[in-house]
């Protein structure tokens, strides 16, 4: 506990942002250090990164999407308006939060706390909001490029040790893309959801097809489990606002109009969202595939869309509960062993 009080995150986030935007985008970044806030307003572009071993965390990096845009235009050498290319903006966001997060992994390691980068998510929109299971440290950077602002903000606690294992090392080496790309991901997650629902909830789930229709301004919350190891990823499970309190309705007993804490209705998330990745964990164990899973974290709102970023294989899956749907997006990819 002490290494991790005394390290210090703000030098190390105002460096490392100073350092990146300097030499990926040629911009000065400006630290506003009595301006502390956990959320942009209007339509918006978030990087989320999972640090995981010793040290488990979540990075996120949030910007305006004009900022994007001009952030974009910078690296490619264009003016803003040039950057109609969606997939560049995503790709430059990405990376930036990447060499972010890559900071903040150097100086823990450097004090002893070993720990590895998920790959980043992506979540963009005018109406959302994102939060992570509880941290022993939980710090909000403000940052500022002329009108522009950018939020950085870092969770980090000690792991209580679950899920890391040894020789991890030789599990990478071993590891290829075919592994990861002939995977039965589909009857993994498929077999997972139905055991779920059925064991902790007491419903019965049927596989569909298509995507589900936009709910019409209806909430949704999405838990978000990433993977490291000798394969990366993420599991994502989504499910309507008032299913989720249904959901933690049948856990808890109670009647879905009782349920009135945002807390409690992520706590059953969470667990869910744990459960299933837990089952696909252990497949791709059994199949040489080692890898350990992050903490839950969760997005919810109205006007939102969620996407995983550098993944060789990313496949959607829509299960239904009576009129109800449930979402389970899986990204992977092999690691790199010498990234």
């Amino acid at each position: 506990m002490e290494a991790l009080e005394t390290v210090d995150v703000q030098s190390i986030v105002v460096e490392t942002v100073s350092k990146v935007f300097d030499t990926m985008l040629t911009m000065d970044m400006d630290f506003i250090e009595s301006m502390s806030q956990s959320y942009l307003y209007g339509n918006r572009i978030l990087g989320s990164i999972n640090l995981m071993g010793r040290v488990m965390g979540i990075v996120n990096v949030q910007v305006g999407s004009d900022f994007a845009q001009a952030m974009t235009a910078a690296m490619l050498g264009l003016e803003p308006e040039e950057t109609g290319d969606d997939e560049a903006v995503k790709d430059v966001v990405g990376e930036v939060c990447n060499m972010i997060s890559g900071g903040i992994k150097s100086a823990l390691c450097d004090a002893g706390l070993d720990c590895e980068l998920s790959t980043p998510g992506l979540t963009r929109g005018k109406d959302y909001r994102l939060d992570s299971s509880p941290m022993t440290r939980r710090e909000y950077y403000t940052f500022y490029h002329g009108d522009h602002l950018m939020l950085v903000d870092v969770g980090l606690k000690l792991s209580d040790g679950e899920g890391i294992e040894e020789g991890n090392g030789e599990a990478v080496a071993d590891a290829s893309g075919g592994q990861v790309m002939n995977f039965d991901v589909g009857g993994s997650v498929c077999a997972a959801v139905r055991d779920v629902f059925d064991t902790m909830l007491d419903m019965d789930v049927q596989p569909g097809s298509g995507l589900p229709e936009p709910g019409g301004g209806q909430g949704r919350i999405v838990g978000s489990i990433s993977l490291t190891g000798c394969v990366g990823g993420r599991v994502n499970v989504e499910v309507t606002e008032p299913f989720s309190r249904r959901m933690a309705g049948a856990m808890l007993d109670l009647e879905q109009d009782e349920i009135d804490d945002p807390e409690g209705v992520r706590d059953v998330i969470g667990e869910v969202c744990n459960m299933i990745s837990g089952a696909l964990k252990s497949d791709l164990c059994d199949a040489g595939l080692t890898c350990r899973l992050s903490p839950p974290s969760f997005t919810s709102g109205v006007d939102f869309q969620m996407e995983s970023l550098f993944l060789s294989r990313q496949e959607r899956f829509v299960f239904y509960q009576g009129p109800n749907p449930i979402v389970v997006e899986v990204g992977l990819r092999a690691t790199d062993p010498s990234a």
